[in-house]
């Protein structure tokens, strides 16, 4: 696994708050990205599939000037067809090239200002969760005390104490949607889908940071 994504994996999935405290309040926010976590194999129940799971985390900033994180759940893909594809373009204001749909860096992403949309929903066990409906280019610039990655790949499991619970568990088989990551790779493999093996410092030379108008 790494964070090179591209146009393959199109399912869509849900929004996830990242921390114990009550959720952020229904909004717009100014906001900064500042970790992605690439968990890797999850299986889909629903299409009996597959899919690449990343979380991205953004820090929003609250009216008192303090910050306060929520995690977007998504399938590590930009299809056009995907969710995560289709709101990185609303966010950095053009469309991908094709070029850019075969391998693009997600990590480009880290340190980046943006607008969030949160509505609050709630969930089937009864909790209040905070979604992120939209995430639109910055109004306000805000830095980042610090940005990093997870990447399951990586044995040394770099950042792992860093992860909330939530996707502890999951990496850590916990949750019931997460398989046997070979026995996913041979699941992609069998059904015609592209998987990237490499690791996370992988960087697509021909596409660099400064090519993406995210700043």
């Amino acid at each position: 696994m790494s964070l090179m994504v591209s146009a393959y994996e199109s399912k869509n999935n849900n929004h996830f708050d990242g921390g114990k405290f009550k959720p952020l309040d229904s909004g717009t926010y100014d906001a900064v990205c500042d970790a992605i976590a690439s968990v890797g194999p999850i299986l889909n129940p629903k299409f009996n599939s597959v899919q690449n799971i990343v979380y991205i985390k953004f820090d929003a900033k609250l009216p008192d000037g303090s910050l306060k994180d929520i995690w977007l759940r998504r399938t590590q893909s930009i299809h056009p067809k995907s969710k995560l594809g289709k709101e990185l373009e609303v966010w950095r204001g053009r469309g991908f090239t094709d070029e850019e749909r075969k391998s693009f860096n997600l990590a480009s992403i880290l340190g980046v200002s943006a607008q969030i949309v949160v509505q609050q929903n709630q969930g089937r066990n009864g909790k209040t969760y905070s979604d992120i409906v939209a995430i639109l280019p910055p109004r306000n610039k805000v830095e980042a005390t610090e940005t990093w990655t997870f990447d399951i790949a990586d044995p040394a499991r770099e950042n792992y104490d860093k992860l909330p619970k939530f996707i502890k568990n999951v990496v850590d088989g916990k949750d019931a949607d997460k398989v046997n990551e070979n026995n996913a790779i041979n699941r992609m493999q069998n059904a015609g889908m592209e998987e990237d093996l490499g690791n996370i410092g992988d960087i697509d030379q021909s596409i660099t940071i400064e090519d993406i108008p995210f700043n």
